[in-house]
């Protein structure tokens, strides 16, 4: 039933023009599934050709984004008492190396200002947020430093 009220939450805000505030719930559910989308980016990177270096880089990295998102699916059930499974979403095309390293640059600085940004009701998704956000910087810089080695 969650699931459905953000769905719609989502369409309304479509329909009408409107963007009202993300409660927290809402907020997480988002996250989780941009995290779970990082998760798999990273994945699929994973299956290319890479120098040793890079994959050891993006097998870190795919490490930390799954620490990431047991924090968000830990604070989401004790918030709810309920998981949330994000469904596989269609196949990802396979892209250029480079191009894919590029994109997740710019999703982890764009989920660093998500958490920052972020209202959060209780102190203890507050201090997540703040983690999650250094985390992602980190992410970010990796990502960076990563792009400079292989071009």
């Amino acid at each position: 039933m969650i699931e459905m009220e953000a769905d719609f939450a989502s369409v309304w805000s479509r329909v009408t023009g409107l963007n009202p505030a993300e409660n927290e719930l809402t907020m997480l559910q988002r996250w989780i599934r941009d995290e779970t989308e990082s998760a798999r980016s990273y994945e699929a990177l994973l299956r290319l050709r890479l120098p040793g270096p890079a994959a050891e880089t993006l097998r870190a990295l795919l490490r930390e984004q799954r620490r990431l998102l047991l924090r968000l699916q830990t604070l989401y059930y004790l918030r709810t008492g309920d998981t949330l499974l994000v469904s596989p979403t269609e196949a990802q095309k396979k892209q250029p190396l480079m191009k894919a390293l590029r994109e997740r640059y710019e999703a982890a600085l764009n989920q660093a200002d998500s958490y920052r940004r972020a209202r959060a009701e209780r102190r203890d998704a507050a201090e997540l947020c703040a983690k999650l956000a250094e985390a992602k910087d980190a992410q970010a810089d990796a990502l960076r430093r990563l792009t400079a080695r292989l071009l």
